[in-house]
């Protein structure tokens, strides 16, 4: 299985002071859900989903696959 999670961080949201909280938010936004989903049964072995920041503006992908 391979994860790949792209952040594109030239967004209005990552030009504060501190662009890292943005970021840290979007990773356990996104940790949180798979955790969730998990406990709920959702098979997220092959998956794509959008990642936004704090405005809703989509700012990158998470994938999930499996290899072959």
């Amino acid at each position: 299985m391979k994860f790949t999670m792209t952040v594109d961080m030239d967004n209005a949201a990552f030009h504060d002071a501190h662009p890292f909280y943005e970021l840290s938010d979007i990773l356990t936004t996104q940790a949180e859900w798979f955790r969730d989903s998990f406990y709920n049964g959702y098979d997220a072995r092959a998956m794509e989903r959008t990642v936004r920041d704090y405005n809703g503006n989509k700012v990158g992908t998470i994938k999930v696959e499996q290899e072959t």
